[in-house]
């Protein structure tokens, strides 16, 4: 809850002291809800590593706010919006902003702040990795769209586009080799955060549109695949890539699922994950970072093995002894939903994207 209201609070501030505090207020519960795993100590050090980095991030960031105030006299988004972001004419306020900046990548996990996500997603308990692979994400987006509107300059988004491809690239091809399925998926939100901030530098109505309706689209595609972990996993423990064996005769629903989640989590007609990615690509084309567009593709191509070795254990591959899954009611009925979800947001995206292309244009107004 108290996460919640601090996300809340964050999607209607425009004061870069209350963007700090609020997002700080969200990521409160994620330090308290970490540890809590019986019988595994791995919780405890994901919870560690995420407490203490994060307590570095956050201190950078909040050193980056006092930059932005010595040098630009103000914290209110729509007054820096006018402001000159230049190297040559105003560095310590290029510098400051991204130091602030650098809080938030921590907070989506994009190379080189990523160190935390694998571990954070292995050692905490299914529900706690399901929380934190989205909500905090979705904040540091939602922050980061706001941000990049002040066009930061040439230097900035420079040095964002080479983090972005270092970031897809490694994510993926750190995930090719990885058993458990959500150590798996903390390599793969590495890869997903290069997307976000693809779009990001791609700047202008289409890239932040791009941006905010890819983290909708990321948000509902982790939550349909951990959705399916939680129901795999009968005491809590981890699901490995063996675990998956016959899940198509023990339980159809939950396959199918699996198999929704991982075509769009790859990016593969007609989900989400498709056309989300065609927005993001198509939006950095548009301004020119042909170079991070062919390995985005390329790392795209990459990232079908991983993806769909999940699928190929859930369907070719058997497992003696399978027992069948019983789902209730209500357990299938959010399993459909989400995989609609996913299908709807792929097949049908014009509306929420058109939406989001005018509340950009209102934020670079």
């Amino acid at each position: 809850a108290m996460s919640a209201f601090g996300l809340i609070i964050l999607s209607s501030t425009v004061e870069l002291f209350t963007i700090f505090i609020t997002m700080e207020l969200a990521s409160f519960s994620l330090y308290i809800l970490l540890p809590f795993r019986n019988h595994d100590l791995r919780s405890v050090e994901a919870a560690i590593k995420y407490v203490l980095f994060g307590a570095v991030a956050s201190a950078i960031g909040l050193y980056g706010v006092s930059y932005i105030l010595a040098s630009q006299h103000t914290t209110y988004i729509n007054e820096l919006l006018a402001m000159d972001w230049s190297f040559a004419h105003q560095p310590m306020a290029l510098i400051g902003l991204t130091l602030f900046l650098l809080a938030f990548l921590y907070k989506l996990a994009l190379f080189p702040f990523h160190f935390w996500a694998p571990d954070v997603y292995q050692g905490a308990s299914n529900e706690t990795a399901a929380f934190a692979a989205t909500l905090p994400k979705l904040g540091a987006i939602v922050v980061m769209v706001r941000l990049m509107a002040v066009h930061p300059g040439a230097e900035v988004t420079t040095i964002l586009a080479i983090f972005a491809a270092a970031s897809i690239t490694l994510g993926n091809l750190t995930a090719l080799i990885q058993t458990d399925v959500k150590r798996l998926l903390g390599y793969s939100s590495v890869a997903h955060a290069g997307f976000v901030i693809m779009a990001l530098v791609a700047g202008g109505t289409h890239g932040l549109a791009a941006a905010s309706y890819y983290a909708l689209v990321y948000m509902t595609m982790n939550l349909t695949i951990f959705w399916v972990i939680t129901r795999l996993s009968k005491e809590g423990e981890n699901v490995a890539l063996t675990d998956l064996r016959g899940l198509y005769s023990s339980s159809p629903v939950l396959a199918f699922v699996l198999a929704i989640s991982a075509f769009a989590l790859v990016g593969l007609p007609p989900t989400a994950g498709f056309i989300g990615k065609l927005f993001v690509l198509n939006s950095a084309w548009d301004a020119g970072f042909y170079w991070l567009v062919i390995i985005a593709v390329i790392n795209t191509a990459l990232a079908i093995f991983y993806y769909l070795n999940l699928v190929r254990h859930a369907y070719t591959l058997d497992q003696e002894g399978t027992a069948k899954l019983k789902l209730n009611p209500l357990g299938t009925s959010i399993a459909v939903i989400l995989a609609l979800g996913v299908l709807y947001l792929g097949i049908v995206p014009q509306n929420i994207y058109a939406f989001l292309v005018r509340a950009s244009t209102g934020i670079l107004s």
